[in-house]
């Protein structure tokens, strides 16, 4: 089965939307809160347990500041 292709990209601050590129015109949308809540680099968790550590509580709401992509296997 082919998997479908990103076709568009928008990065907003507060939002990144991604146009999935198949039939059913998809889009999927992930809110900065929960890309940062979320984001596995070593900077936002320990490497050993994988707790996270950023609290996001009681703080500002996070801004897409920039954003990279890389090729899936």
């Amino acid at each position: 089965m082919d998997q479908p292709m990103l076709s568009q990209a928008m990065l907003g601050q507060a939002m990144l939307e991604l146009d999935a590129g198949d039939p059913g015109g998809r889009v999927l949308r992930f809110p900065a809160a929960w890309l940062r809540d979320n984001c596995p680099c070593a900077d936002c968790r320990d490497p050993v347990t994988g707790q996270r550590l950023l609290d996001l509580a009681g703080s500002a709401d996070p801004v897409i500041a920039s954003a990279s992509a890389s090729a899936g296997p």
